[in-house]
């Protein structure tokens, strides 16, 4: 049962047990986070309960690198690996909080942003995309869980990059009245975080590398 709290700006906000997934520009594997959240805001804290990587098999990392190139992609496998991932996640999901002590029913929330085929937020002509596969909907029927996803493609949609993604945490969980802090988060690609002391949400200054 989630526990209500009260946000430092008087709003009532439960406690929620969320799943966080994620696949890198590597297509080595998931990650896989468990983490108990509370407040929100800058009055957000968390506590990670569970964590853990699913490789993939070889055979599907061959088939999503040979899918991002023009020359040997394929629509029909696009499809299918869009549908084969969220099996994956799913399974990734179940075998991970097994073996950590987690139960699935206590679960709120999955956060899931997929495996990115394709990144071109402004391209020379036509609209800017940005798409990630890995099928919300089938994670969510195989789980039982709502499960939030696409998380790039509102802010392409802005005119934005669709990255990178972390400020926003970066900003809650790690700003400072009075120190001055840079975040580095490593990856396929990096990304850096400013953080001048006392900053507002909306001068968060990032960007990858």
């Amino acid at each position: 049962m989630s526990r209500l709290s009260k946000h430092e700006t008087g709003a009532i906000v439960h406690d929620r047990k969320v799943v966080g997934l994620m696949s890198g520009t590597s297509f080595d594997g998931v990650d896989v986070a468990v983490v108990q959240l509370s407040g929100s805001g800058q009055g957000l804290t968390m506590d990670v309960q569970a964590f853990g990587t699913a490789p993939y098999p070889n055979s599907l990392r061959e088939r999503l690198l040979r899918n991002i190139e023009p020359d040997t992609s394929s629509i029909s496998d696009l499809s299918q690996l869009n549908a084969e991932l969220a099996l994956i996640y799913a399974d990734a999901v179940r075998s991970i909080c097994l073996d950590q002590g987690v139960s699935l029913e206590s679960i709120d929330l999955v956060g899931s942003h997929g495996q990115t085929v394709y990144h071109d937020p402004h391209p020379a002509l036509g609209a800017g995309s940005s798409l990630q596969i890995g099928d919300p909907s089938m994670l969510a029927h195989h789980l039982g869980k709502t499960v939030v996803g696409d998380f790039r493609t509102a802010d392409v949609a802005l005119g934005g990059e669709g990255a990178p993604l972390v400020p926003y945490f970066d900003w809650a969980l790690f700003s400072s009245i009075d120190e001055h802090r840079i975040l580095l988060n490593l990856g396929g690609m990096a990304n850096i975080t400013i953080l001048p002391a006392a900053t507002p949400r909306d001068q968060v200054v990032a960007f990858d590398t």
